[in-house]
């Protein structure tokens, strides 16, 4: 069934081809591009200076600002952290005690000193922490807006600092 709908698919369109081997099998769309149809993607580093050991940074206003100035009606947004005790979550933003919580509670489950921790640099809990926020998150671009719940804000979260950071802004239109 399913090579006889991609033989017929495969007849309307030479953008696509076909791959199998022993452990199944798929369709690979291969991007071709006329000249007239072309992805858009624009992209920004932005810099995050932190003041504390850890800290949760607000980022969505500078975000939107530039979401606002790149023009992109519609897309998807990719905001990662450049760094490996750093992470990038969205979350609440309207109760300032939720970063202070999320913090706390991080604290609790990792704390920065632990008899068992072999990493020389000595900052184990700041690299977990990061594993377990994430790095990244990918969110859509409609209307030329960031599409956020009602509560909703993009924070840069710090588990090493202070420091000066960066963060990874990529936009792709579509």
């Amino acid at each position: 069934m399913l090579l006889r709908e991609w033989r017929r698919f495969q007849r309307k369109t030479k953008n696509l081809t076909y791959f199998t081997d022993t452990t199944y099998t798929a369709f690979k769309i291969k991007w071709e591009t006329t000249g007239t149809e072309r992805m858009n993607a624009v992209e920004k580093i932005i810099s995050v200076k932190t003041n504390n050991h850890a800290e949760i940074v607000d980022i969505t206003s500078e975000i939107e600002h530039w979401v606002h100035e790149t023009g992109i009606q519609d897309g998807i947004l990719v905001v990662s952290s450049l760094h490996t005790t750093a992470g990038v979550t969205v979350n609440e933003n309207a109760d300032p005690d939720v970063k202070t919580d999320i913090l706390m509670r991080l604290e609790e489950i990792f704390p920065w000193k632990h008899p068992k921790d072999r990493h020389m640099e000595g900052n184990t809990a700041a690299h977990l922490k990061a594993v377990t926020v994430g790095h990244q998150q990918s969110l859509i671009i409609s209307a030329g807006k960031l599409l956020l719940g009602t509560w909703q804000g993009i924070y840069f979260c710090e588990f090493d600092g202070p420091r000066n950071r960066r963060c990874h802004l990529k936009l792709l239109e579509g």
